[in-house]
Order: structure tokens, then sequence, then C-alpha cells
């Protein structure tokens, strides 16, 4: 599809949705063809941006990803850089990555992140957290406080 229509579907679009996959790889494709700027403005404009896994945390300033992990570069999660509409950190699938996350946020990598767990969403409005939305998984803000996790239900 060329630039000019993916303008055009993102112009006339509602709702931006994202679903999951390859975050990274999927940020350096938008911004190759320039598809970032089109949906950064999309947001701009008051449209909604949405999706799962990568589709989420891909809006956040820095995203604990698998990245690494899917290219068989490593056996850690690591901090990427996001698109930066909401300020923070985003964790997905944290029922399945506390452990790891833990380990990542006492040695320094994180101070504190968004972690939502599988079947659970966290809206933001005006790119302020406004509420979670389940169908059985819990959504935290996480953050380190001295020696201390601090993990507070929202």
């Amino acid at each position: 599809m060329d630039l000019e229509k993916i303008k055009a579907k993102i112009e006339m679009a509602d709702c931006i949705y994202i679903g999951g996959g390859d975050t990274v790889y999927m940020l350096e494709k938008w911004k190759e063809f320039g598809v970032d700027k089109y949906i950064i403005e999309a947001y701009n404009q008051g449209k909604i941006i949405c999706g799962l896994s990568a589709g989420a945390i891909c809006w956040f300033k820095d995203m604990y990803t698998d990245y690494e992990i899917m290219r068989g570069q490593s056996a850690d999660y690591v901090l990427k850089k996001g698109l930066g509409l909401i300020d923070g950190c985003m964790c997905p699938h944290f029922d399945d990555r506390e452990e790891d996350f833990t380990i990542a946020l006492k040695s320094g990598v994180i101070d504190s992140c968004y972690c939502v767990e599988n079947n659970c969403a966290i809206e933001f409005v005006d790119g302020k957290f406004s509420k979670t939305i389940s169908a059985g998984g819990n959504a935290y803000f996480v953050k380190l406080e001295g020696d201390n996790i601090s993990k507070q239900q929202l």
C-alpha cells in the first residue's frame, strides 16, 4: 500500500487499533516510511489510539519489551523507546513477566511502570491515567521506593 493511501486511511479513521507483535520493528518501519507522523497527528486531533501488547506499549515513552528475546539476542526483557505520546513506561503481560520485571526494577533499569496483566486494559485521557477495564486481569503502577517495591493496583 502506498504512503498516500495509508495517510488517507489514518485521516479517515476515528480509532487506530494496533495489534500485538514486534513493537520495535513496527516503530522502525513507521519511522522509515513516515507513518509515525500521521499517527501522532491523528492522536493530536483527538482520535482514539489503542491496542494490545505491542499495540499497547508503543504509545508510551518507554516500553518493557521482549524485543531481544524474540531475536534470540538475550534471555532478558529490555527497555526501549516508544512513540512518547504517553509519559512513562508500560509493561504488558505482567502476569507472565512479573518476576523478570521485578529484577529489572531492582537493578535500576526501570524506576516506575504501568504493568498490565492479560485480560486487562488501562485507559488514558489526554495523556493521564483514567481507568482500568478488566475481563479478569489486573493493572498496577509499580515503582521502586528505596529498597522496596510499591505495587499499587489501578
